[in-house]
């Protein structure tokens, strides 16, 4: 749990900011850990379907401790977990909620450098076992019946690419609504992202490496996990963007054309209340094909989703700050300002770049959360 002395703690002048990496095996039992080892690093984290985190780290290897092998922590088969945290009172506490994420090892290198001897290595969460990347190729071809229950048809995917972690997966009734064929050379990651794009759900693998397939967060109605406060916050710096030419305030979804009814729906942003409403700025039309879908249901459900992510990308802001290491993809934050008229705005984390150094700063892109109807 992230207590309030723990928030204080990070942004005070005197903080202290250190990482743990737990060393894991192919099923993510723990082998070893380390906190002193890590000279440098980072973690690319974006709010998407399929891969979410990488990380590169560079670690100290004067003991040959991190040497790649069959019977040493970094090898193909080995994995990583890396915690963020703060030494407080010469205590190390490290929250869950500050969990980096689950890594599979990619590329060590060995270096050799003046006084020192380091070890580099990439790492990437579980997608990399379902999009080729390590694995997931079809050795043949996959066939998913027409009718079949979606929640079990996931499972089973989940569980014929090897993952040993029981998924996260919302309850539905939803059948599959088409028989799904993928040949020889194909992904697991190309069958679980046209299910969830054809429902307007996401699936990823989470921080503790357990894969989720579910409706995308309501950013309206989940609690803010930070204010950022321009006029007292000395460690905030930001950029805010009007993405005017991509704002689209009328979406159209055409579907596929079953026995001549074709799958379609509109959705506009007509809401009184909108700054991107068709009475206030015109129509902007974004016009989607996608044969995944096959009802009128689904084609509405599309055109619903496709125009929060028009209007929401309409504004965005980055920010440089330090490193407030528990703020995760899809967390929502505020943002006050009142020199440039920003009172209190709402916005979700769209992508963060968070150095491992305890004397860095973090990066945020995050889009202005805004209803419409």
């Amino acid at each position: 749990m992230i207590t309030e002395a723990y928030k204080q703690a990070l942004v005070s002048p005197e903080r202290h900011q250190i990482y743990k990496i737990e060393w894991m095996d192919k099923n993510e039992n723990v082998i070893d850990s380390i906190t002193t080892d890590t000279l440098e690093g980072s973690i690319s984290i974006e709010l998407t379907n399929g891969t979410r985190r990488s990380c590169n780290l560079t670690l100290k290897n004067n003991d040959g401790r991190f040497i790649p092998g069959k019977d040493n922590v970094i090898y193909l088969s080995k994995k990583f977990k890396v915690y963020s945290g703060l030494l407080i009172d010469g205590i190390e506490v490290f929250p869950d909620e500050s969990i980096q994420g689950v890594f599979n090892i990619g590329n060590p290198v060995i270096e050799s450098v003046p006084s020192n001897e380091i070890v580099t290595l990439e790492g990437y969460d579980n997608f990399a076992l379902l999009n080729g990347n390590i694995s997931g190729q079809l050795e043949g071809t996959y066939i998913i019946d027409i009718g079949n229950d979606l929640e079990n048809s996931i499972i089973t995917l989940f569980s014929d690419a090897g993952i040993i972690k029981a998924p996260l997966i919302y309850t539905t009734s939803q059948l599959t609504p088409y028989t799904m064929t993928k040949e020889a050379g194909s992904t697991y990651e190309d069958m679980l992202t046209d299910f969830a794009n054809m429902l307007s759900w996401v699936v990823y693998f989470d921080v503790n490496g357990r894969p989720n397939f579910r409706p995308p967060v309501d950013e309206y109605k989940i609690y803010h996990s930070w204010t950022f406060n321009k006029d007292t916050d000395s460690f905030l710096s930001y950029s805010k963007t009007y993405d005017y030419l991509n704002v689209k305030n009328n979406i159209v979804v055409f579907g596929d054309n079953i026995n001549g009814d074709l799958a379609y729906a509109t959705n506009s942003d007509i809401s009184i209340f909108s700054p991107t409403s068709i009475a206030r700025i015109g129509k902007r039309t974004k016009v989607i094909t996608d044969t995944l879908i096959e009802t009128d249901e689904m084609a509405a459900d599309r055109a619903a989703y496709e125009l929060k992510l028009s209007t929401l990308a309409s504004e965005y802001v980055d920010i440089r700050c330090l490193n407030i290491d528990f703020l995760k993809e899809g967390d929502v934050i505020l943002l006050n300002d009142t020199e440039n008229e920003i009172e209190y705005q709402r916005y979700i984390i769209k992508q963060i770049d968070r150095n491992l150094k305890f004397d860095q700063d973090m990066g945020i892109t995050a889009w202005r959360v805004r209803e419409v109807t």
